[in-house]
């Protein structure tokens, strides 16, 4: 059986969290204990840990910070790509196909969600212009009008104990944990509030949902095996209120 999404985006973001934090310990001891000896002797600090390094970067602390950003926008935008390929997902059945020009968050929220919950915009914002940043990143870019529309849209407010967002040359470890919780908030928005085809999701189960059943074909039984299949389904999707289940099950067993 395939692994809750929500869950395992959960763990790859607390993976990529976790290395960050232990990157930043790094950088900040390193900076604190040898902040002299990397300026004057590079090299032969190096070598005293194996590694062979002649120059360091004047800002090596603010691309540090660049790839926080860049390792937390992958593992979001796979979650987006994985909510596409689960079965009976809104954008998993739609006919609306993606443009390779379409921003994964932009395009996801106009199917799945078109009208979002105003809790949810200043995540969303956050998602928003971290992907700007991101594109910067990569691409080389400068602080473009795009990048500030979006920056304004943001709510610090929200977030009163982290000195971000900041701009692309002033990036911090706080960036990092507000782009990460931003992200997780509005994964989460997705997945619980979508609207899934329960129709697609059984066909694309079948074989394992009959197998599962099996064993409670007598009409006596019909109830354990409604239990065996909303927990089947419930493992990977969230909590259907809609789902006449025992429908879905006499017709499994028919």
């Amino acid at each position: 059986m395939s692994e809750n999404i929500l869950s395992a985006f959960k763990n790859e973001l607390g993976y990529v969290n976790a290395t960050n934090q232990y990157v930043e310990l790094s950088v900040r001891i390193t900076e604190r204990d040898y902040g002299l000896n990397l300026k004057s002797d590079l090299q032969n600090l190096a070598k005293s840990v194996n590694l062979n390094v002649s120059t360091l970067a004047e800002d090596y602390m603010r691309r540090i910070s660049k790839s926080y950003i860049v390792n937390i926008h992958s593992c979001f935008e796979n979650f987006l790509k994985t909510f596409k390929q689960l079965p009976g997902s809104p954008t998993n059945i739609t006919e609306l196909a993606k443009k390779a020009e379409d921003d994964w968050l932009e395009w996801t929220l106009d199917i799945a969600i078109p009208n979002t919950e105003k809790d949810i915009k200043n995540d969303i914002a956050i998602c928003g212009y971290y992907r700007l940043i991101r594109n910067s990143i990569v691409h080389n870019g400068d602080l473009s009008a795009a990048i500030k529309s979006k920056r304004a849209l943001i709510k610090s407010t929200d977030n009163p104990r982290l000195s971000a967002p900041n701009y692309l040359n002033s990036l911090t470890f706080d960036d990092q944990v507000l782009f990460s919780r931003a992200a997780y908030n509005v994964a989460k928005f997705i997945f619980n509030n979508s609207q899934y085809d329960i129709n697609t999701i059984i066909e694309a189960h079948r074989e394992n949902l009959i197998d599962l059943i099996k064993p409670f074909q007598e009409p006596g039984s019909h109830s354990r095996a409604v239990k065996k299949v909303k927990h089947f389904i419930g493992l990977l999707y969230p909590g259907f209120t809609h789902v006449n289940w025992e429908e879905e099950v006499a017709k499994l067993l028919g």
